[in-house]
């Protein structure tokens, strides 16, 4: 006797709630005579007639009704079964701590939501801290992901282009550059500017698009975050910079942003990590959630985390 199977039994199941093979083959994603050829196949099976014609409709037999209150308590067990086996595999899940530092690129909050659907008694640490303290923290496991501007050239560190951001200048929208839309960095290093400490790696960038134009900016303010930049135009005549995915959760109605004119190499954001050290599920689910989500951003290029997956 042929043995019967798994699918076979859900195939019954539905056909005998709905006792319809049209609907029924719809709901199951089959044809209809795929399914009348798998119900056949099980009668043949367990050797009982499940089913009879009612001129153009069918109804459960009498030993029919009995096979599908059996069938149905299989399948409840078997769901009970799935269910347990779904608990087991996520207990990796329910004790892990995701710790994350970030130097001034903001994006990964919009995805921390899902990442708490799937995941939902993880423990999530981010800390916004300069380039330097996110390598060093990196390198003495307290962080198992960093997000910085420019690769950290490190043997002990992999670097992975994620994106490319945008450099904006920014000032308050009450003050005394609130009209201004583009500027040059000639025409902006005349001007007091706001910036970051050099302890930040997009200082470094800051620093070589003045350089690379021979210019010398006019520092007025050394800061130490970039909420501290913000604060600081809001409160003084002075422009800041800034990658333009931090302004992005910020409340523009107190800001001006100014374009830049000049060709400025993009700003480019890379993930880093301990090269010995291998991902956790967490982090691997983050960053696919990353890659899926990053191209539909208008700032962007593609991810580079294909080999998470």
């Amino acid at each position: 006797m042929e043995q019967f199977t798994l699918n076979q039994l859900h195939y019954f199941y539905m056909l005998a709630k709905t006792l319809n093979y049209r609907v029924a083959s719809s709901k199951l994603n089959i044809s209809e005579p795929a399914l009348s050829k798998q119900i056949h196949s099980l009668e043949n099976s367990i050797n009982i007639k499940l089913f009879i014609k009612k001129g153009r409709n069918i109804d459960l037999t009498s030993d029919g009704i009995k096979v599908f209150t059996n069938v149905t308590k299989v399948l409840k067990e078997l769901d009970n079964f799935n269910n347990q086996i779904a608990i087991i595999n996520r207990s990796d899940k329910n004790n892990l701590t995701l710790n994350i530092g970030l130097s001034g690129n903001k994006y990964i909050y919009k995805y921390l939501y899902l990442l708490k659907n799937t995941y939902p008694e993880v423990k999530i640490n981010i800390e916004e801290i300069k380039s330097s303290l996110i390598i060093s923290k990196i390198k003495n496991k307290e962080l198992d992901f960093g997000i910085t501007y420019v690769p950290i050239n490190d043997s002990e560190i992999s670097n992975d282009f994620m994106l490319n951001d945008e450099l904006i200048a920014v000032s308050s929208s009450f003050g005394k550059y609130k009209n201004l839309i583009d500027i040059s960095l000639k025409d902006l290093s005349n001007l007091p500017i706001a910036v970051l400490s050099r302890d930040y790696a997009i200082r470094k960038v800051i620093d070589e698009y003045f350089y690379n134009e021979l210019l010398t900016p006019n520092y007025q303010f050394e800061l130490n975050n970039y909420q501290s930049c913000l604060n600081t135009i809001k409160n003084t005549d002075t422009i800041t910079l800034l990658p333009k995915t931090f302004l992005r959760y910020e409340n523009l109605e107190n800001f001006n942003v100014i374009r830049l004119k000049d060709k400025l190499e993009p700003l480019k954001v890379f993930g880093m990590h301990l090269k010995r050290n291998k991902f956790n599920s967490c982090l691997n689910y983050l960053l696919k959630i990353i890659e899926k989500n990053i191209c539909n951003q208008n700032f962007n290029e593609r991810s580079k985390y294909r080999h998470y997956k």
